[in-house]
């Protein structure tokens, strides 16, 4: 269960670096850019936030596994959350990916 603690925490922490990359493109857009523009980071952002806050539960879901020394209803719980936040978190970068480099 430490090895899915640990690997949980390194994914949260590269999803946070990647929405502060995009947070940054936001930023870094002229400011008398038309809306459309600059409301292409909004959503990638809102994508990237909800994966973030998805591997922070599974942090919490992981630490009180451990806190409760086990049981397997909250070991099937994270591995759950885990894979899903795998997931989430490829699909929100797939999104960035695509909805930053698509030209306008």
């Amino acid at each position: 269960m430490f090895a899915t603690l640990g690997a949980t925490t390194a994914l949260a922490g590269f999803t946070l670096v990647f929405l502060g990359v995009v947070i940054t493109r936001y930023e870094e857009t002229i400011p008398g850019a038309s809306v459309r523009v600059r409301s292409r980071f909004v959503g990638p952002a809102g994508g990237l936030l909800g994966a973030f806050m998805l591997g922070l539960a599974t942090v919490g879901m992981s630490f009180a596994w451990l806190v409760a020394r086990g049981g397997h209803g909250f070991y099937v719980v994270v591995v759950v959350l885990f894979a899903v936040q795998i997931v989430s978190t490829a699909l929100a970068s797939g999104y960035v990916t695509r909805g930053v480099l698509r030209k306008t």
